[in-house]
């Protein structure tokens, strides 16, 4: 009887780890299943395996707040001069900061990095809000983070019954530089992207970003990603606002967020504007200027 019972004791050891065996061996079957399903049918798959391991690299901070700078392999003729600018700002101000420079799709264009870094980044950040600039654009002020924009603008209550509570997402608005009736002289024209915040901490923010990017496949013009986002914005009237605040950013005259484009003296050059204004700011020519001695360092926060 002893030795029967002995038995089954062992059997039942051996049918207990068996089934530990195939319920783990299941569980990876659905975890190879979910990361497959995770991957977009036009996602380049090792582009985004990287930028996936660049975001776990930086959960492992406890900033609170970052910069997501987007610039392609085009841009980088200036994006070499405004990349370690912006990476010195962060380091001042304790943000984090992550560098997106290569494409993540297999068929689009490359600024449609930009939604598609949201999405992977959105779910595992610990950051609560994000700042999303080009590569064209620069902080014209060192000294002062851009965090003052969440209470000043994307918080701007303009009436008493503005829900600012429901904004996840800000972005500055595209204006003509002179107009008396934003609405009326129709002289706004959508987002300038290169300086939107967005609420990460919002779970509806990342359905924003999912919107967004699956606008790719209604638009292929030269402006399909803002005519996305305008149209993710329309369907979400009250999570998306604008304000025209280019005295500060946007322009390559703002006081806080330089952006460059095209110029009548300059054209298309960006690159030389870019030089020519940082030469002209004696802080952010000693940023560069340390940057190619090699005494900058150049670690990501």
């Amino acid at each position: 009887q002893k030795q029967a019972d002995v038995c089954d004791v062992v059997l039942m050891a051996i049918l207990c780890e068996l089934r530990l065996v195939l319920c783990a061996f299941h569980l990876l079957q659905l975890w190879h299943a979910a990361a497959r399903e995770e991957l977009l049918e036009d996602d380049d798959r090792p582009a985004v395996e990287r930028l996936r391991h660049n975001i776990n690299a930086l959960a492992q901070n406890s900033t609170s707040m970052g910069v997501i700078l987007v610039t392609g392999p085009r841009e980088l003729q200036w994006s070499s001069i405004t990349v370690p600018i912006w990476r010195e700002y962060c380091a001042r101000h304790q943000l984090g900061f992550l560098l997106q420079q290569e494409p993540l799709s297999t068929g689009l264009s490359f600024e449609w990095a930009k939604p598609r870094v949201l999405i992977e980044f959105l779910p595992k950040t610990r950051w609560k809000y994000v700042f999303m600039v080009d590569g064209s654009s620069l902080p014209v002020k060192m000294g002062k983070s851009w965090v003052y924009a969440i209470k000043r603008h994307m918080r701007h209550k303009r009436h008493d019954n503005d829900k600012i509570g429901n904004r996840l997402v800000f972005c500055p608005w595209d204006c003509e530089k002179e107009y008396d009736d934003v609405y009326g002289d129709g002289a706004c024209y959508g987002p300038l992207l290169s300086g939107c915040i967005f609420w990460s901490k919002k779970a509806k923010t990342l359905e924003l970003a999912k919107t967004w990017y699956n606008g790719r496949h209604e638009d292929r013009s030269d402006r399909a990603l803002v005519k996305a986002f305008q149209k993710m914005k329309d369907r979400h009237w009250d999570n998306v606002y604008y304000r025209d605040i280019q005295k500060e950013m946007g322009r390559s005259d703002s006081t806080f967020l330089a952006s460059f484009a095209f110029d009548p003296k300059y054209g298309w050059n960006v690159r030389d504007q870019i030089h020519d204004y940082v030469a002209g700011h004696p802080e952010l020519a000693r940023i560069a200027n340390t940057v190619k001695t090699g005494r900058l360092s150049q670690t990501e926060l």
